[in-house]
């Protein structure tokens, strides 16, 4: 037998009255998938957003090629500028040892 408690007002309750029912476990398991749901969104977003700023050799070379053309624009006597990275790519495929 559950034991007994007194309140105030003198009525006597068991303890197992207050149990969570089962309507509480609902509500909180459906909390819980939520913030489960919205994490696995969260870091989804994140990974998205991550492959945005990825770092490539081309984009390497286009800033170089971007920098020297700022650097060279007050000189009286243009440099020799820089080729697109496709003629780069091209280029240094020739000068590679072939086997």
């Amino acid at each position: 037998m559950a034991p007994a408690a007194r309140r105030k007002n003198g009525a006597v309750h068991s303890v197992r009255q207050h149990k969570k029912s089962p309507l509480v476990f609902r509500k909180m398991f459906a909390l819980l998938k939520y913030l489960a749901m919205t994490k696995l969104f969260l870091a989804c977003l994140t990974l998205l957003l991550a492959g945005c700023g990825v770092v490539t050799s081309q984009s390497i070379y286009e800033g170089f090629r971007t920098q020297q053309s700022v650097k060279d624009a007050g000189t009286h006597q243009p440099p020799e500028k820089m080729g697109s990275y496709d003629a780069y790519e091209k280029e240094r495929e020739k000068l590679k040892p072939q086997d």
